[in-house]
């Protein structure tokens, strides 16, 4: 065998966490542009406004994050963003 054709272990383990990086960031969740339907106190169901994907997300009623004593103007038809988060701010 020729040595062009044979892999080294550092190039292998370098693909490899590529590889790796790769599926864990395809894992993680992504700010997807969204459109109000409705708003209950601080809670707001939303529809994404996605184009040329192969399936259809559901509408989702998500918290709307803010400060305590600002409530933020809200209603059917605004335009914003969805960020996904994993942190727990209750008590």
């Amino acid at each position: 065998m020729s040595l062009n054709k044979k892999l080294s272990f550092g190039g292998n383990m370098n693909n490899f966490a590529d590889q790796k990086i790769a599926a864990a960031m395809q894992m993680a969740g992504k700010v997807l542009p969204a459109e109000v339907v409705s708003q209950s106190g601080k809670m707001v169901t939303v529809t994404f406004l996605l184009r040329d994907i192969p399936y259809t997300l559901p509408q989702l009623t998500i918290p709307l994050f803010g400060p305590q004593y600002i409530r933020y103007p809200m209603q059917k038809g605004d335009k914003g963003i969805v960020i996904p988060a994993d942190t727990y701010l209750g008590g």
